[in-house]
């Protein structure tokens, strides 16, 4: 069975798998193609009937989750699932997947910007695909990553500034500013699902590392949910019901959210999406409940009235591996085996600034030799201005000079002095 895997950036792998295989087995392969240790951050998508994107569990069997008359060969998407902080992530190709990921993310104006934050980050996209200012489509460039501001010219004006300031900054650094710039906005890496509360009120849920934000949709009103806050989940047909804890500086109450959505497949999916990143951000481990829960198709339920412990007909609710600590610790651990650096973005910025620290040190220790140079040998004070003469030494000020009747070095009497005018600017020392 061939498999068409796109990569954020637009190019497509062909993988070649079973006709009864798991989607684990098709994302393993996709990562060996693309040297990716770090694969448990992403995850493969697919196009229902209507339109809407899926997050194909990798656990389950490819072909049992596809519409019905997919056609061949198929065509998956290879994108970020958990946004994680950018100093977290070890290798260079994930850096660039999570990039254009973010292009991706923005482009599909997913990501919620004020215009100001917008021009920045296009800034910062372009000099990390184009490099320096200077490019005669720079504003059809910069006006390209955000369509909701192509016609505006405050935008545009407003991101050629931002795009001139960063003039010789490398592209690497300019890659990870921006990585760390919009990992800090709330609607970074949202799943968002459209409900209605138990009052009525149509709003819209996002699902992402920084929580669960519940925005109603004509007041524009948002309820911010931290995942560590969430306590219970269930979902029961198009009914999704959410216990969390609230805290008002004094003390912790229990609230409850019902939501209800447009299907069942749409209801299981927020409960699915909502478990998982508390699970992943917020727990050292995966749990056993999370691991082992699964449902049963007709015919393994049948089956399973004779043999409880049949897998026949078995669909797993979740495919999460490891939390978030446990994959940086396990691509760690891959790396070392294979004797590749471990430095992390953080360390690879670090080195660079304390390289440029060094060197900003020693000049300024060359500016202050210079300085001691010219300074009046007396009063340590003003700068060298006069030639005492015969002798010919230069070691004193003006006004210094005025005080003596021999030279301060050779001790020789003083016949004239010459003052000298510096034909550069005074305040250099």
């Amino acid at each position: 069975m061939i498999i068409f895997i796109k990569k954020p950036d637009g190019n497509v792998l062909e993988i070649e798998v079973g006709p009864k295989a798991v989607g684990l087995e098709c994302l393993d392969l996709t990562c060996l193609k693309l040297n990716l240790v770090e694969g448990d951050y992403f995850g493969l998508q697919f196009t229902a009937k209507k339109g809407e994107r899926h997050w194909l569990n990798l656990r389950n069997t490819i072909t049992s989750q596809l519409p019905i008359g997919f056609s061949q060969p198929i065509r998956l998407d290879l994108r970020v699932k958990f946004h994680v902080e950018p100093h977290i992530l070890q290798q260079d190709i994930t850096r660039h997947l999570f990039f254009h990921d973010a292009k991706l993310l923005v482009k599909e104006e997913k990501i919620k910007a004020a215009l100001k934050d917008a021009a920045r980050l296009a800034a910062l996209f372009t000099q990390a695909e184009k490099g320096d200012f200077g490019a005669s489509n720079d504003v059809e460039l910069l006006a390209g990553y955000f369509p909701q501001f192509a016609d505006s010219e405050e935008f545009k004006v407003t991101a050629q500034a931002e795009y001139a300031r960063l003039r010789s900054m490398k592209v690497e650094h300019a890659l990870l500013s921006l990585l760390r710039e919009i990992c800090e906005m709330d609607s970074y890496g949202l799943n968002t699902f459209t409900a209605k509360t138990c009052s009525g009120q149509l709003c819209e849920v996002g699902v992402g590392a920084h929580g669960i934000l519940v925005t109603n949709i004509e007041t524009q009103d948002c309820v911010k949910i931290p995942l560590s806050s969430v306590k219970r989940l269930s979902v029961e047909k198009r009914d999704c019901q959410m216990h969390y804890e609230l805290d008002d500086g004094h003390n912790f109450t229990t609230d409850k959210m019902e939501l209800t959505l447009h299907t069942k497949e749409i209801a299981e999916g927020l409960y699915r999406s909502i478990t998982e990143k508390v699970e992943f951000f917020t727990s050292e481990t995966v749990s056993e409940p999370v691991k082992d829960q699964f449902v049963r198709d007709f015919r393994g339920s049948i089956v399973s009235f004779f043999n409880i412990n049949t897998d026949l007909g078995k669909k797993y609710s979740f495919d999460l591996r490891r939390t978030q600590q446990e994959v940086h610790d396990e691509a760690r651990r891959k790396l070392f085996r294979m004797g590749i650096s471990t430095q992390s973005a953080d360390a690879d910025l670090s080195s660079q600034a304390h390289n440029r620290q060094e060197g900003t040190n020693q000049l300024e220790q060359e500016l202050q030799m210079f300085r001691d140079a010219v300074t009046c040998k007396v009063c340590m004070a003003s700068h060298m201005d006069t030639v005492l003469l015969p002798c010919g030494h230069f070691l004193l000020c003006s006004n210094c000079a005025g005080m003596v009747s021999s030279c301060p070095s050779c001790r020789l009497d003083i016949e004239e002095r010459k003052k000298i005018f510096w034909d550069r600017p005074m305040n250099v020392c």
